[in-house]
């Protein structure tokens, strides 16, 4: 069996600029939501959102 490359994640900025395409040129900060408490939800969160939390 060959010895094959993990493949690699595409970075959040690939990420931002398919989503970008596909929404034909809105930012993908159009797409977020908020919840009825307020509470605004992004399409896509990554490791870094959680090296904001202390726990």
């Amino acid at each position: 069996m060959p010895k094959s490359k993990k493949p690699s994640s595409p970075s959040l900025k690939d990420w931002e600029k398919q989503a970008t395409s596909e929404l034909n040129g809105k930012a993908s900060s159009s797409i977020h939501w908020k919840t009825p408490e307020g509470i605004e939800i992004k399409p896509l969160y990554t490791a870094e959102d959680l090296e904001k939390f202390a726990y």
